[in-house]
């Protein structure tokens, strides 16, 4: 086994089963910490907050104390600087390379297609978030793709996929227990 294969092994039985996206826009930074158990996730995606590092960084420091993995979204050098156990790309970063980063680093993707179901897979990532599955407050101008789409894209990769948008556990549970999806993701669902 290589050291790439032995890396993505142990990556994948460490991935956490729910994840918490922040969401600047809709002012929810921090999860209620009830809803989560230890080994879930948090993605910090605040992008154009002003003390973006700073926020980063508590949050950092609550999720290590709750249990959770911490991931910054869309910038690796904050993800280095604290500490992050991941890096989540943005549609838009599938494209281009992203700096080296630290071996026990999770990297996980947005994927709202096939074209970016494609892009992550060749990016090596760890983990996709397909989204939206469902209606979104979130981005209620995009069209849903629905549980059909959903499963589809799940089953053409090997990689841990989670739902997003609109998404409770009990809306994707069959999907779940048919192993088809690895988890979900949200904002509302644990805000």
């Amino acid at each position: 086994m290589t050291n790439s294969q032995t890396h993505m092994n142990q990556t994948h039985m460490n991935m956490p089963r729910r994840i918490f996206m922040t969401d600047e826009y809709r002012d929810c930074l921090e999860p209620n910490w009830n809803k989560l158990a230890i080994g879930d996730a948090i993605i910090f995606r605040h992008y154009g907050h002003a003390q973006r590092g700073a926020l980063a960084q508590s949050l950092a420091k609550k999720a290590k104390t709750h249990g959770l993995l911490f991931f910054v979204a869309g910038d690796p050098y904050l993800a280095k600087r604290v500490h992050a156990d991941g890096l989540h790309l943005p549609g838009h970063m599938l494209k281009g390379g992203h700096p080296t980063l630290p071996q026990h680093m999770i990297i996980t993707a947005a994927v709202h297609d096939m074209r970016a179901l494609g892009q992550a897979k060749r990016r090596g990532v760890d983990g996709i978030i397909i989204s939206p599955v469902f209606p979104t407050a979130s981005h209620p101008e995009a069209q849903p793709l629905g549980l059909h789409i959903l499963a589809r894209m799940a089953d053409l990769t090997s990689l841990p996929t989670y739902a997003l948008g609109g998404v409770t556990e009990k809306n994707c549970a069959h999907m779940i227990a048919a192993r088809r999806i690895y988890g979900v993701a949200g904002i509302s669902t644990f805000c």
